[in-house]
């Protein structure tokens, strides 16, 4: 009896003669184009519900502030004469504002918080609805107009932390009225101490760099 000597080449028999017309990859070991785009959607929604994970922290960090330690002005900074900046004031924190001599609230925030306290307080009032993710021209023109006008100062600008779309206009601020070049008040938003959130805040960074600064002094009449 003959002993048979061949035998079925194996995918990864290094001796057998390569077929020029298969695949590199065979093809129960590759992902097909759907499998390649499930994963990337899987991807992209464990960051999307790592990123509210890590904002619900946060937001209870501001909770804890506020309301267990009883701070009705957080974050509160002076960044000149004319302008103070800081987080969502609660009660009291309006009128301790008037005593500092705020004349007017700039409130950021999407949601309009403020109308039943500043009247109150006695103070001026201004909405802008500002949106981090998507940082538009006219938000920043409205508040350039309002720092323009001298009857509005001292200006509290707030947003609820007071970090990142506060210190987004806090940097215009340095930009348009005090000539600072644009990386200097980058840095200070993202390194200045105001609790800036970089990991989820690269649109407003990739705005400023972006800006074109004379194009918005026009439409803000500032020259």
């Amino acid at each position: 009896m003959n002993k048979k000597t061949d035998h079925e080449p194996s995918l990864f028999d290094t001796n057998r003669v390569k077929d020029p017309s298969e695949p590199l990859c065979p093809s129960h070991l590759r992902f097909d184009t759907p499998s390649r785009f499930k994963l990337v959607a899987l991807g992209k929604a464990f960051i999307r519900k790592l990123s509210l994970w890590v904002c619900s922290k946060l937001e209870a960090f501001s909770f804890l502030d506020r309301f267990i330690l009883k701070d009705d002005l957080p974050n509160f900074h002076k960044i000149s004469p004319v302008l103070y900046r800081g987080g969502q004031p609660l009660g009291e924190g309006f009128h301790r504002l008037k005593k500092k001599g705020v004349k007017t609230i700039v409130n950021l925030r999407v949601v309009d918080t403020d109308h039943l306290h500043v009247g109150e307080a006695g103070l001026r009032y201004i909405h802008i609805s500002f949106r981090p993710h998507h940082p538009r021209d006219c938000d920043v023109i409205e508040f350039l107009k309002v720092m323009k006008n001298a009857d509005n100062h001292p200006v509290y600008l707030h947003c609820y932390h007071g970090s990142d779309r506060t210190g987004m206009l806090c940097a215009i601020y340095r930009i348009f009225f005090q000539g600072w070049h644009k990386d200097k008040a980058i840095y200070e938003m993202i390194h200045g101490g105001y609790g800036f959130h970089v990991f989820f805040q690269h649109n407003l960074i990739s705005y400023l760099k972006k800006l074109d600064v004379f194009a918005i002094r026009n439409k803000a009449g500032l020259d």
